[in-house]
């Protein structure tokens, strides 16, 4: 089960190291939270977040390509609103 979230707004950030993207698949498919009980899957939390790693490799914010490490993400100060369907 994921950990409650706190009050404040933070950036929740999963790092799944998968060699293979048929582990990558297997390990992200699980059901909710259940990922995160898998061998050296890192989940945290934070405003300013650096991911570096000892050689490049790819990044994917919400699914989509966002370069090579290392990179840096700061949540930023501005709320944008959505209209969704119920």
């Amino acid at each position: 089960m994921l950990p409650k979230a706190p009050r404040r707004r933070l950036l929740d950030i999963c790092v799944i190291p998968a060699r293979r993207f048929w582990r990558w698949c297997t390990i992200s498919a699980r059901r909710r939270g259940e990922h995160l009980q898998e061998e050296k899957v890192v989940y945290l939390r934070g405003k300013h977040v650096r991911i570096d790693s000892a050689r490049r490799v790819p990044v994917q914010i919400d699914g989509d390509a966002a370069g090579h490490t290392p990179v840096n993400i700061d949540l930023l100060p501005i709320r944008m609103p959505f209209i969704v369907p119920e």
